[in-house]
């Protein structure tokens, strides 16, 4: 048994999905059955993130923190433990 569903998607991906799928002689009807099936099945992960930009404030210290690891600047010692780094930042 089938059931329509009628969502939105941008038209640009839409029509090269179709593209590709008329290429392979497929409909994009089956394209989007299997794509649901494979997900349900599990066989396909998504992992959704959303886009964050940082203030351009912490851009520039961040770049100038990589040039300063580039050049060896700013930097301590490596420790191997939480008493010596503590007793290296007390003396700062």
């Amino acid at each position: 048994m089938t059931t329509p569903v009628l969502f939105r998607m941008n038209e640009k991906l839409k029509n090269k999905v179709m593209k590709k799928a008329k290429q392979d002689g497929l409909s994009l009807s089956a394209i989007i059955n299997k794509t649901m099936e494979a997900y349900a099945a599990g066989e396909i992960v998504l992992h959704m993130t959303t886009k964050h930009e940082l203030k351009e404030s912490v851009k520039k210290e961040l770049l100038e923190a990589f040039e300063d690891m580039k050049h060896g600047r700013n930097m301590s010692e490596a420790f191997d433990n939480a008493e010596d780094a503590i007793r290296y930042l007390k003396g700062l």
